[in-house]
């Protein structure tokens, strides 16, 4: 099936829109203790998952002993809503990280430091799981700010023409196993095949052959990885929700491991020892008291007792994986215009082990990227139901022009779950983006906008207008 472009904007499940009313006490020492929260999704004209989603993420990375969620998932007249990354989270988090900001001016206290007194640790409760497994998002929260330079940061002078401002915002996402499997089958050249059921839309692939190569002890050149279909594939429930490397790439690990059982028990009998005391491994198969064959070797042997070796994986349930993120943005602002610009942006996350660095890197900068078009001009406008801006003549995402330096942090702690302690990194990063620089705005010329995008008409309302309250204050 070709869609037209317009066809594409009306059925392709678009990000949803949303109105979010947050409440919170919080003490005069920044110490939060409760949080109200009402929240409406545009989920379309079908049934979406906004309204549980979004409830279980509110909180953001942060400790709230009382909580009160009500959400909504609202039928409309428009196209069915989905994720654009982060199902609901870019809105939660744009929500309670422009609130801790507002809190933080009204009590004096820097914005880095509420947090830092409020982020969620190890043992502390998650709405929608247990008990937060790890303290890792404090040790994210410190990466971003120290790579920013944040205490060294200045405010520019307020009577010039632009000014200058800095922002921060965290967030946190969860990546989950699903349905994963992998097959891996030895070949009698010594080269491993992978199939999988997983679409690789994000170098998923070259992670999974990454997975073998460290698994055999071959060059990575040596696995080749093929992305079955429903006819030929393992089953796999979707390239979704940071799952693929986190899920699939278990699978493909355990997988290997299967294979090398496999060719440790076809080898058994004329190596006279048992398949435990077998070893695979750097492209050589080990056992004690004998000569060392390779794997072609091996596999050469293997096959005319065993037949073809393969090994198989399946799995359904893995230690939840939470990636934490935060990022810190530097706008500068034109005061007579609203016209504002997105000069550097900071990025700090949790990946548990970085199995590509590269890849995971690109993952983080695109994912921002798309953070970058949610905070600075893509909407879906309307009419009574009918879209009005259905092509991207109307419908403007970022140019290479609109993006700035990005400066990545990656932390890595191996912890139980994906392989090699890996967990998925392509969708958390847009959570941050846009509550950091609607914070950095602010910072710059005193001015909330609490509606996405940023425009430069509503900033520029804003800068005349001046709303009251204390968060339009100049703290100082």
């Amino acid at each position: 099936m070709v869609m037209t472009r317009e066809e594409e904007f009306l059925a392709n499940r678009p990000c949803g829109g949303s109105v979010l009313e947050l409440k919170t006490g919080v003490k005069r020492n920044g110490e939060l203790v409760a949080l109200q929260a009402r929240l409406l999704f545009d989920t379309g004209a079908y049934s979406g998952a906004q309204a549980g989603t979004g409830a279980e993420l509110v909180q953001g990375p942060y400790r709230l002993p009382n909580l009160l969620v009500t959400a909504y998932s609202i039928y409309t007249n428009k196209p069915s809503a989905g994720a654009r990354r982060c199902l609901t989270a870019p809105h939660v988090h744009f929500a309670i990280e422009s609130q801790l900001d507002i809190i933080a001016h009204a009590l004096g206290i820097d914005p880095l430091e509420i947090r830092l007194r409020n982020v969620i640790g190890k043992g502390d409760p998650v709405v929608g799981s247990s008990t937060m497994p790890y303290s890792l998002p404090e040790k994210v929260i410190r990466a971003a700010a120290e790579r920013a330079g944040w205490s060294q940061r200045r405010r520019s002078r307020r009577h010039s023409a632009k000014a200058r401002g800095i922002g921060l915002a965290a967030g946190h996402w969860t990546c989950w196993a699903a349905s994963s499997s992998a097959y891996v089958h030895l070949n009698e050249d010594g080269t491993v095949s992978v199939l999988t059921g997983a679409i690789d839309v994000s170098g998923t692939d070259t992670s999974f052959a990454q997975i073998a190569a460290e698994s055999f002890g071959i060059p990575v050149g040596r696995v080749t990885v093929t992305q079955g279909d429903t006819d030929t594939g393992p089953h796999n429930d979707g390239s979704h929700h940071s799952r693929v490397l986190f899920g699939v790439g278990e699978a493909v690990r355990r997988a290997c491991e299967d294979a090398k059982r496999e060719l440790a028990e076809a080898l058994a009998d004329e190596l006279g020892v048992a398949p435990d005391q077998i070893v695979v491994a750097d492209g050589r198969v080990q056992a004690a008291g004998a000569s060392a064959l390779s794997l072609a070797e091996a596999v050469g042997r293997a096959v005319g007792y065993r037949g073809a070796i393969v090994g198989r994986a399946a799995l359904t349930e893995l230690p939840l994986g939470i990636s934490s993120c935060a990022q810190v943005a530097e706008v500068e602002v034109d005061r007579e215009t609203g016209q504002w610009e997105l000069k550097r942006l900071t990025c700090a996350q949790d990946v548990g082990f970085a199995i590509n660095p590269m890849s995971v890197e690109g993952q983080i900068e695109g994912a921002a990227s798309h953070g970058l078009g949610y905070a600075l001009s893509e909407e879906y406008v309307y009419d009574h139901g009918r879209l009005l801006n259905a092509s991207f003549t109307d419908f403007r995402m970022p140019t290479s022009l609109d993006h700035p330096e990005y400066e990545v942090t990656l932390i890595e702690e191996q912890l139980d779950g994906g392989p090699f302690g890996a967990k998925g990194v392509g969708e958390p990063p847009i959570i941050p983006t846009a509550p950091a620089i609607a914070n950095a705005i602010f910072d710059a010329v005193g001015v909330r906008v609490r509606q996405l995008p940023i425009t430069p008409e509503r900033l520029y309302r804003g800068m005349v207008s001046k709303p009251n309250g204390d968060e339009t204050s100049d703290p100082g």
